[in-house]
Parts: structure tokens; C-alpha cells; sequence
């Protein structure tokens, strides 16, 4: 209860000291001389309202209320100071300075009085006028079940955001299930890595052989240019015997019409053994040429062969490392989706823990509300059940 109040310079108060006793007080006076006054002094003093200068009494340049509070046996003290420097509150010895609009947080632990316990002059009779909601609004502050309410709500707003993230996070599992559903294929995708990793040895092979194909391709190639430079000499001698040949035959009929000496015959003889030495040797060239055609033609068709093995296998080789970065790209998409996954299921496991904890804690809450935080006394039995079943019926 108010024990005493002291107001100096406020309105109309020079001076005024109250002591009030257990019970209701009556405060008597004509009108116009500060009865309105001592309400508003405990308004300005517990709510900060009025705010501003106009409080103060004309004449004087700040002014002060204090209140003295008894609850349980302990006595509280509250002083407040206004002037056009000084704006402070002293909450038993504490000062709290620079208050704006509010009070400190203090002051309602000590003096736990709301604006519901006070009624003023032209305020409309207490609850008969006011609105449903009012009524039981006002109702829950007295048994406190207003504090359960905003719990409530609060409450219910978490539940909400939880069942938000829940649903939120079922859908990205749903989407990370369908995606390793369709990817299931994947996993016989081992199989073709595996046959590719057996490719890719064979082709290391192949290019070791391809290498020796390379190296007689180019021999092969040379061999043909020599081909043909001998096959143009033997034409070009093969020509020439046959100038030769017409010029012995012109010469010996020159030699046996003129009859020359002997000298010419004998060099018309060495010159004959001479042409027939060419001619046999031509014709051994011709034979081995023969002969190398055929081995030629057979080395010319397994060159074509290795050139088409080549071309294979340089196709083998690009489908290879082709189907080596699909693996690859296929094995870092496994890997995200399952780290989603480990994800998804971490946050369903989080959110099932903080649901059970929830509910622990508002049972904990009505548990725990024995007294009305307003009048200070216990509460009864159906208000707690009423409150229970409130938090409960809430939290499902």
C-alpha cells in the first residue's frame, strides 16, 4: 500500500504531506484546490505522465513528489525531481537520470501499481462502459493471465515460424529425394567406369603400337618415292639399251658392208658385251621390281589398316575423356545432393528437439505461476487450470 506522499512545488501544491492508513483514505477539499492534483502527482510520479514543464507551480523552478511504498513488511522510497535541468528518478538511494518519456525498470519491481488501480475524476465508472474485449482484458490483469496470453502468443507465433521452417525444409527433402530418385542410374554407372578405365589401358597400348605404325608409315612412304625414282631409271636405261641396240645393229651393218678394220670390230664387240651386260642387268631390276610390287601392295593395305586402327582409337580416346567428365560431374552432384540430404534430416531431427522442449517449458511455466504478479496473491486452483490448459492447448 501507499504509506505516505510528500508534493512540493507541483500544481497547486506548495507543500503537501499525506500519511495514509490501511483501508480507504478520503481526501477532502472545495473544488479548484488540489485534489485532482495529489492523483496526478502519483500518475506523474509512477507513469511519467504529464510530461513537460507545466507541472511545475508557477513562481518556482522545479518540483518534487515522493512516495513511500510498504509491501510484505519492506518499505520502498521513490523521489522524482523535474526542472529545466534536471529530470531524474531516485528509487531507494538509486538515482536513474534522464528518464524521457518512460520510467526505469526498477520502479515497477518495487511498486508493482498499473494505471488499472487507479481511478480519476472523469474517468467513466470502472468497467461498465467499456467494451468486451476491455472487460476481460482487464479481468486477465488482475489474475495475471494476461502474462500467460502473451506467452500464448508468442508462443504460438514460434510454433508458427516452426512449422513454417518445417514445411519449408519437407519440401526441400521431397526435392532432394526426387532428384536421387532420378539420378538412381548413377549407380550402375561404376560398371562404365570401370570398362573405361579397361579402354583407356587399351588405348595406352594401342598408342605404343600406333607409334610403330607411325614410324613404318613414314618408312613405307619413303620406300614408294624410291619406288618410283627406279621405276623412272629403268624406263630412261631401258630407252637408251634400245637407242644402243639400233645403233649396234646400224653399226655392224655399217661394218660388215664397209668391211673395216679390226680395230673398229673390236670395239664394236666390247661395245656389244658391254649392251648385253645392261640388258641382263635390266632385266634382273625388272624382276626384282616385280617382285617387290606385290610386297609393296600387301605392306600398303596393312598401312591402311593401322591408319583406320589410328583413327579408331583417337575416336576411342575423345568418347573416353568424355564420359570422364560426365563421371565426374555426376559424382559431385551425388555429392551435394547427399550432403542436402544429411542437411534436411539434421534440421527435421533440430526441429523435433525444440518442439519437445517447447512443451517443457510452457508446462514448466504453469508449473511455476503460484502468484498474481499484480495483487501478490496466490492463485486459485481453476485459474491455474485455466491457464494450463491455455499453454497446452496452444502449444499443440
Amino acid at each position: 500500500m501507499i504509506a505516505s506522499l510528500s508534493i512540493s512545488d507541483f500544481q497547486a501544491h506548495q507543500l503537501s504531506q499525506f500519511e495514509f492508513s490501511p483501508g480507504i483514505n478520503t481526501i477532502v477539499g472545495t473544488s479548484d484546490h488540489g485534489k485532482s492534483a495529489v492523483l496526478r502527482s502519483l500518475y506523474w510520479t509512477l507513469w511519467n505522465r504529464p510530461s513537460g514543464l507545466g507541472i511545475i507551480r508557477r513562481g518556482t523552478k522545479s518540483c518534487s513528489v515522493t512516495l513511500v511504498y510498504t509491501a510484505k513488511d519492506k518499505k520502498h522510497t521513490v523521489r522524482r525531481t523535474r526542472s529545466s535541468t534536471v529530470n531524474e528518478y531516485v528509487v531507494d538511494g538509486s538515482p536513474f537520470r534522464a528518464v524521457g518519456r518512460g520510467v526505469p525498470d526498477e520502479l515497477p519491481k518495487v511498486i508493482p501499481l498499473r494505471e488499472i488501480n487507479v481511478q480519476r475524476q472523469f474517468d467513466a465508472p470502472f468497467l461498465i462502459f467499456d467494451t468486451p474485449g476491455v472487460v476481460a482484458d482487464t479481468l486477465n490483469r488482475f489474475t495475471g493471465l494476461h502474462l500467460a496470453a502473451k506467452v500464448v502468443d508468442k508462443l504460438g507465433d514460434n510454433v508458427s515460424v516452426i512449422q513454417r521452417r518445417i514445411t519449408a525444409w519437407e519440401q526441400d527433402r521431397v526435392q532432394v529425394q526426387q532428384q536421387l530418385t532420378s539420378l538412381e542410374w548413377v549407380t550402375g554407372y561404376e560398371k562404365a567406369v570401370l570398362d573405361w578405365e579397361k579402354v583407356d589401358g587399351a588405348c595406352v597400348e594401342v598408342g605404343g603400337d600406333i607409334a610403330a605404325l607411325d614410324t613404318l608409315i613414314a618408312r613405307m612412304e619413303r620406300l614408294h618415292v624410291q619406288r618410283a625414282q627406279v621405276m623412272a631409271s629403268l624406263v630412261n636405261k631401258q630407252d637408251w639399251v634400245q637407242r644402243a641396240v639400233a645403233k649396234k645393229d646400224d653399226l655392224l651393218a655399217a661394218d660388215d658392208a664397209a668391211r673395216v678394220g679390226v680395230p673398229r670390230r673390236l670395239l664394236l664387240s666390247n661395245l656389244t658385251e658391254r649392251l648385253v651386260s645392261m640388258t641382263q642387268r635390266w632385266r634382273e631390276s625388272r624382276a626384282a621390281l616385280k617382285t617387290a610390287i606385290p610386297t609393296a601392295a600387301s605392306r600398303r593395305a596393312q598401312l591402311d589398316l593401322a591408319l583406320a586402327a589410328r583413327d579408331q582409337w583417337k575416336e576411342a580416346t575423345t568418347a573416353c575423356d568424355a564420359a570422364a567428365v560426365a563421371v565426374r560431374r555426376m559424382q559431385h552432384r551425388i555429392s551435394q545432393l547427399r550432403t542436402a540430404e544429411i542437411a534436411a534430416s539434421r534440421k527435421q531431427e533440430f526441429l523435433t528437439l525444440a518442439q519437445t522442449d517447447l512443451k517443457k517449458s510452457m508446462a514448466e511455466f504453469s508449473a511455476g505461476l503460484v502468484d498474481c504478479p499484480y495483487c501478490e496473491q496466490a492463485l486459485t486452483a481453476k485459474a491455474k487450470k485455466a491457464i494450463s490448459t491455455r499453454l497446452l492447448g496452444g502449444a499443440q
